[in-house]
């Protein structure tokens, strides 16, 4: 079994549309549901990443044990343009306020549950992490090398089948072109501030003590909200 374990909105469907590209890949469940695989038993299995129930500034000891114990892939993206297509969507939904959307400190107290157990993955060869956001960039500077990484993660992960890899990650599930995620490629803080508000913008920023040295570790370099 392959364990996929991510934050919301870091490009989880695109990476699963990969894993489950793979011949040798016989489905994928998430722990929600949504990702539905007539195939049992399935090769893929997702989970989002949680608090512990008891100790909610820490990540679920479960799937810190699911990590250590399987092949394991974690999909990584700038916490700002999470929080960002997280906002979105939940607009567009008309849902904003009930309780299928998490409150936005609460979408980045889960960012801060991953980075502070980083650690205790330390000496496991089954982690592989994914940076979807630097990907990206990677594959359109040099497309062999991007490719070559994927087929090593592939690899990690018990996977023989090169064809995906070759392919390159596809693009599931984008909600295309909006205001919020113009600002944000624009680099306009005030802007994003302004609509994600003081339980987000500005909450991620006050974390960045926790999240810059994470993600500086995954290849992430002077991200713009970084106090």
């Amino acid at each position: 079994m392959i364990f996929c374990l991510s934050q919301i909105h870091t490009g989880t469907n695109s990476v699963l549309a990969w894993l489950a590209a793979h011949d040798d890949c016989d489905g994928v469940l998430l722990s929600t549901g949504v990702y539905e695989s007539k195939q049992e038993p399935c090769t893929v299995y997702h989970e989002h990443v949680r608090p512990d129930s008891r100790f909610l500034e820490q990540m679920s000891r479960s799937q810190i044990v699911m990590a250590w114990a399987h092949p394991t892939v974690i999909p990584l993206r700038d916490p700002l343009a999470a929080l960002v297509s997280y906002q979105h969507r939940a607009e567009h939904s008309k849902r904003t306020g009930t309780d299928l959307f998490l409150p936005r400190e609460d979408v980045v107290d889960r960012w801060c549950c991953l980075a502070e157990c980083e650690d205790r993955f330390e000496g496991s060869t089954n982690i592989h992490w994914l940076p979807w956001d630097q990907a990206h960039v990677s594959a359109e500077k040099n497309p062999a090398s991007f490719k070559a990484s994927l087929w090593d993660i592939a690899q990690g992960l018990g996977l023989r089948d090169p064809g995906p890899s070759k392919a390159g990650l596809p693009c599931v599930n984008g909600s295309g072109e909006y205001y919020l995620k113009t600002a944000y490629e624009a680099g306009d803080l005030a802007g994003l501030a302004a609509k994600i508000g003081d339980r987000g913008f500005w909450y991620l920023q006050s974390k960045t003590e926790i999240l810059r040295p994470f993600l500086e570790r995954r290849g992430y370099a002077n991200l713009p909200w970084w106090s």
